[in-house]
């Protein structure tokens, strides 16, 4: 990667001017389809490539839309229902323990975040949108591969938590 990057530099410098953007990985699916083709097709010399469009589908119906919502509960909900409403709805142990946390916790645009003494605000997650952001992070979408420590610094330089 480091390699391309160099090579990217020096290449550029020939245009009067260059603009680098990323491209998120669910938006890119067709160039990575067919980087995977072109890479299959070593061995023959003829590389043309014949696309084929359908107009409509072969299969007879209509589609229905579902949307699949797990909100699971997670240590973050409480915290997120005290700072929005004020109330706590549990055991005067327990809300005190959520009064105390959510002092380190504050709301921005319906997000919640936590805030340290000298440090960026850090985004809280669910536990599934956490999964996804070190998958992210792991397969290479933010840098090489990595393990333990490099991995939970990469997600806390993102401004995750």
């Amino acid at each position: 990667m480091a390699q391309n990057l160099d090579l990217i530099r020096a290449f550029c410098q020939t245009f009067e001017r260059f603009e680098l953007k990323r491209i998120p990985r669910s938006n890119n699916e067709e160039a990575d389809q067919l980087a995977k083709l072109a890479s299959s097709l070593t061995t023959i010399k003829n590389r043309s490539i014949t696309l084929l469009t359908q107009e409509h589908s072969e299969i007879e119906g209509t589609v229905e839309e579902v949307l699949a919502s797990t909100n699971k509960p997670c240590c973050k909900d409480a915290i997120e229902a005290y700072l929005t409403t004020g109330s706590l709805l549990m055991g005067k142990k327990e809300a005190r323990t959520i009064r105390v946390k959510a002092a380190r916790f504050t709301m921005i645009a319906w997000e919640l975040y936590k805030r340290g003494f000298s440090q960026p605000y850090l985004k809280c997650l669910d536990p599934e949108r956490a999964e996804y952001v070190l998958r992210e992070i792991h397969e290479e979408s933010c840098g090489n591969h990595s393990r333990g420590r490099s991995l939970a610094g990469k997600v806390l330089r993102q401004s995750h938590f």
